[in-house]
C-alpha cells in the first residue's frame, strides 16, 4: 500500500480550504444589497433675495444641529406623528449635520449674492462674522403629500447676542413615500427655503 506524503496532503488540503472561502466570499458579495448614498446640494431654484447693501458684508452658518434621531447614517423620516421610518438601503454619504451645514453655507451664499461672504464655522474669534445663523432642525416628515421640516434658527451678531430668531415649519410638494433621489432633492429644496428666509430677515435686522 502506497504511503501518502504529508507535505503534499497539507497543500492539497490548502488549496481546498482557500477554494472554499472564495465560494464562500463570493456568495457574501453576491447576497449583500447595493447601497444608495446621498448628498444635500444647493437649491438649485434659489435667486438672490435682497438687496446686498441692506446686508453684512459677512455671514457665518455655525454647525447645524439635527434632532438625535434624525442624526444617523440611515436616511430617516417621520410620518408627522409619532412613528418614525427609516431605510435601510438609503444613507447620507457623510454625516447629516456636516451636509446640512456645507448646504445651508452654499444655499445663503446664492440667495445673498457675491458681494456677501458666508463661510461654515466655527471660526476663531477675530474671524468670527458679522452676523451668524445658528440653526436646529427638529424633524423631517412626510406627510399630506408633502416633505415637511421643522428648524428654530437664531441670528447673533459678532458680540454672540441674538437679534432674530425664528421657529417655523418648511415645506414642498412630495408624493412619495420612501426615500430616493426625489426625496433628497426635495429637502435640497427645503433647505433652500430656510436659507431663503434667514437672508430675508438678515436684510431687515439693524446693524
Amino acid at each position: 500500500m502506497r504511503a501518502h506524503n504529508p507535505l503534499l496532503v497539507r497543500l492539497m488540503l490548502k488549496k481546498v480550504l482557500m477554494v472554499c472561502f472564495f465560494v464562500v466570499l463570493a456568495g457574501c458579495v453576491s447576497s449583500n444589497p447595493a447601497f444608495h448614498n446621498y448628498r444635500l446640494v444647493a437649491d438649485s431654484e434659489l435667486n438672490v433675495v435682497t438687496e446686498a447693501d441692506k446686508l453684512p458684508s459677512s455671514v457665518g452658518v455655525f454647525p447645524v444641529s439635527v434632532a438625535g434621531w434624525l442624526d444617523k447614517r440611515q436616511v430617516i423620516w417621520s410620518d408627522g406623528g409619532v412613528n418614525i421610518h427609516s431605510s435601510t438601503l438609503d444613507r447620507w454619504g457623510e454625516p447629516l449635520p456636516e451636509l446640512m451645514t456645507r448646504a445651508m453655507a452654499e444655499n445663503l451664499q446664492k440667495a445673498s449674492g457675491t458681494e456677501v461672504w458666508v463661510s461654515p464655522g466655527p471660526w476663531l474669534r477675530k474671524h468670527r462674522p458679522e452676523v451668524v445663523a445658528k440653526i436646529e432642525v427638529q424633524s423631517i416628515s412626510i406627510a399630506g403629500g408633502q416633505l415637511n421640516l421643522m428648524a428654530g434658527w437664531t441670528l447673533e451678531d459678532i458680540e454672540g447676542q441674538a437679534v432674530a430668531h425664528r421657529q417655523a415649519v418648511y415645506n414642498k410638494p412630495f408624493t412619495g413615500t420612501e426615500p430616493d433621489s426625489g426625496y433628497v432633492e426635495t429637502l435640497s429644496q427645503v433647505w433652500g427655503l430656510v436659507a431663503t428666509d434667514i437672508v430675508r430677515t438678515l436684510g431687515v435686522v439693524p446693524e
